[in-house]
């Protein structure tokens, strides 16, 4: 299939598949309540793990600690 104007389009707007690269990323630590408890906040199981959130870089715990706290 060609990618026609459709598909250009899509692809323009899509989300990269990793947010932040491995080298650069520093995940929040699990909690209990979420369910990560010994993984990080995002759910990762190997990922380096700062022990506040200023240090955090990893965008998707970022978006999962948005979430939760929208819900809650």
């Amino acid at each position: 299939m060609s990618a026609g104007p459709i598909r250009q389009e899509r692809q323009a707007h899509a989300a990269p598949l990793v947010s932040t690269s491995a080298k650069d990323r520093v995940c929040a630590p699990g909690t209990a309540a979420g369910r990560t408890l010994g993984r990080s906040y995002c759910g990762r199981s190997k990922a380096t793990r700062a022990t506040s959130w200023v240090a955090v870089t990893c965008a998707d715990c970022r978006a999962a600690r948005a979430a939760d706290e929208a819900v809650g």
